[in-house]
């Protein structure tokens, strides 16, 4: 079965699909995160045209990036709140034992 036609969208709409701001989305044309379909207009301002399939596949992939984010950021508060807690032991060992 034939893929179904694109749908072409421009910067603006991408923009909004993927949450991000417009000078994002030229950030990441120009570092190769995506690519446009075409480009309408003079060099300097041209507009960008994009499938919106494209658009939406990179949506998957931020916010897989953003899920594994997440779990590292848990991870690290867990091993710093771990770490706190044995210091709290360590200081509340060596204050005991001054004490006496």
């Amino acid at each position: 079965m034939a893929d179904p036609p694109q749908k072409l969208i421009g910067s603006m709409a991408a923009s909004k699909i993927l949450g991000i701001d417009r000078a994002t989305l030229t950030r990441w044309v120009k570092s190769g995160r995506i690519t446009p379909r075409a480009r309408i207009g003079s060099a300097f301002n041209a507009t960008m045209v994009f499938d919106e399939r494209d658009v939406r596949q990179l949506l998957v992939v931020i916010e897989q990036e953003r899920q594994e984010e997440a779990r590292r950021v848990e991870r690290r508060a867990a091993a710093h709140a771990d770490y706190l807690r044995k210091l709290a032991e360590i200081d509340g060992d060596v204050s005991e034992g001054a004490a006496v």
